[in-house]
């Protein structure tokens, strides 16, 4: 780490950056931006006295080389934490690795609270409405727009007490930032893990069953029905019984597991803000509703046709997720898609017999839609609240897990031996043998030991080049950052822009989206299971229309014009 380095960058880019954020959130006009730059032109007028102040005060943290100096804190002050506890944390605070290192380095003294994810939003919203408020919140606020009057606002104090940090989500990873403030203004932080993959799900296809009935991966929808009816008819997975196979199965509409996964194949995506899924896209810069579209019709009409001829799991709207990997594990399902490894529907040993494949094509085409950054983003998950006296000092104590590779890695994976290992190349390999181990497996490792969606670590290309890819890993991270990335092809390069709107605006939308949804899950669920004529469609947009889903695009499509100005 190097202060200083960072120093000169911050006088002219943290400014800026700030006001950008406030007109990119908030709206601008010709007017609002000849104020804005006269605002910036103030700005870096005062900017070396601002600087000097900034400076002054990170010197009790950082030296004139820009390291850290240690402890900062004298120990007399002990900050109140409420940490959300997953339920696959078998452990205790104790146990999270790089904030015992941070706690240690740092000299700062914390009492912690540990909520179950279960009753966490409950809690947030008791604890909000008290105003009885902990120095630090540690996991999501998903409605954060609504309490910002009790959050730090750390905007400014970002670039000063934690430079390394602020450079990268302002200027590495400039959409993480956009993600991240409310109004253009900062009010919490991130966990991020850049990791180059781009879709938010994958498709596979269980390549034995193609051979027992002599066909090839399928490239286009015609040629997908054509395969689907042929694992239905024939003995695919070759036990002797040609009734137990399932041609695709899926979890209710869920994008990465369900029934809305199959826009990609014709040519749409469900997009909204900040990586949400609410029924929009962006085409040639103007918002769509996916669901009024007429390829939005056609899909509709492929999948009944699956569905009625028996090659759609017939208990794919009602089934839990558990459900669905039974029947994965029996190896009786040929075509799936997932939010992650295929392994966590089918099992490794079935595993072995499938393969990724990009989405078939319908007339229209198929797209895969990106996630920018490419990787992991959790938004919200580290607060300080207004209750907090020090907040530099939480600011510094991020800036240290985030100071090496080392720091970033442990932050978001956990320690050497836990759910990690060195294998003989010097790489950090999945950890495989939990024997002997209060965690069962790496998920539960890395969720103890670690600080996933709970600390502020930024973890960079770096630490994930330091990781040994393998097994299973290995065919996925290949897909995701080529073939499912922008070089492969499928890319839609139109996903709507991070940002945050104005508190009003969200709310209303959200309100809306609220009927919304409830009416498209059920027309949804209805066209595929009982069919779609054009009488039904013509019915359906006039139901669009009562709810008012012009005003909704309205919204979005001012707030895109906000984003993209």
């Amino acid at each position: 780490m190097r202060y200083q380095q960072f120093l000169k960058r911050m006088t002219g880019l943290a400014v800026a950056a700030v006001l950008a954020g406030v007109t990119c959130a908030c709206g601008a006009s010709q007017a609002d931006t000849e104020a804005v730059s006269e605002e910036t032109a103030a700005a870096e007028a005062n900017v070396g006295e601002d600087t000097g102040n900034a400076s002054e005060g990170a010197s009790r943290y950082y030296d004139e080389n820009g390291e850290f100096i240690l402890p900062i804190s004298d120990g007399s002050y002990t900050y109140k934490i409420l940490w959300e506890k997953d339920v696959n944390d078998v452990g205790t605070i104790e146990d999270k690795e790089i904030l015992m290192q941070a706690l240690e380095a740092t000299g700062i003294k914390i009492e912690v609270e540990e909520v179950s994810s279960q009753s966490w939003d409950e809690r947030l919203s008791v604890l909000f409405a008290s105003g009885d408020l902990p120095d630090i919140i540690c996991g999501p606020i998903n409605n954060i727009a609504n309490f910002t009057d009790q959050c730090m606002d750390i905007t400014d104090l970002l670039p000063e007490y934690a430079p390394w940090m602020y450079d990268f989500m302002y200027h590495q990873e400039p959409a993480v930032a956009s993600s991240e403030v409310i109004n253009g203004r900062l009010y919490s932080l991130p966990q991020v893990r850049i990791n180059g993959v781009y879709p938010r799900f994958f498709w596979s296809i269980n390549t034995k069953w193609l051979e027992r009935v002599g066909l090839d991966i399928p490239t286009t929808t015609d040629e997908l029905y054509e395969v689907l009816k042929a694992f239905k008819e024939q003995d695919a997975n070759g036990n002797g019984d040609p009734n137990d196979e399932i041609p695709y199965s899926f979890f209710g509409l869920d994008n990465n597991d369900g029934l809305y996964s199959w826009m990609n194949m014709f040519g749409l995506i469900n997009d909204g803000a900040n990586r949400a899924q609410q029924y929009i896209m962006v085409e040639d810069g103007q918002v769509l509703f996916v669901p009024t579209d007429d390829r939005f019709y056609e899909m509709l009409q492929y999948l009944n046709k699956l569905y009625s001829e028996g090659l759609l799991d017939q208990d794919g709207m009602v089934q839990e997720y558990t459900d669905r990997t039974a029947k994965g594990n029996a190896d009786q399902l040929g075509f799936i898609n997932a939010g992650g490894l295929m392994t966590t529907v089918t099992g490794n040993e079935v595993g072995e017999e499938f393969t990724y494949l990009l989405p078939p094509a319908s007339k229209y085409g198929s797209v895969i839609q990106q996630n920018d950054p490419a990787g992991e983003l959790a938004n919200h998950i580290f607060t300080i609240t207004t209750a907090c006296e020090h907040p530099e000092e939480l600011l510094v104590m991020c800036e240290w897990m985030n100071s090496s590779s080392e720091n970033r890695f442990v932050g978001r994976f956990g320690p050497e031996g836990a759910g990690w290992v060195f294998d003989d190349e010097g790489k950090r390999a999945n950890q495989s043998d939990f024997t002997n181990k209060p965690y069962a497996n790496r998920s539960q490792a890395s969720l103890t030991t670690g600080g996933q969606n709970r600390l502020p670590v930024l973890c960079t290309l770096e630490e994930e080049k330091m990781r040994a890819y393998v097994g299973f890993s290995i065919e996925y991270n290949e897909f995701g950052m080529n073939d499912y990335g922008p070089a492969g092809g499928h890319a839609y390069e139109e996903g709507f822009p991070l940002g945050n709107d104005t508190l009003e605006a969200a709310a209303e939308r959200s309100q809306m989206f609220t009927e919304i949804d409830t009416y498209i899950q059920n027309f949804v669920a209805e066209s595929v299971t009982l069919g779609i004529d054009e009488a039904k469609w013509k019915n359906h947009l006039d139901r669009c229309a009562a709810l008012d889903v012009k005003g909704y695009l309205e919204s979005y499509q001012s707030l895109y014009d906000t984003l993209t100005k």
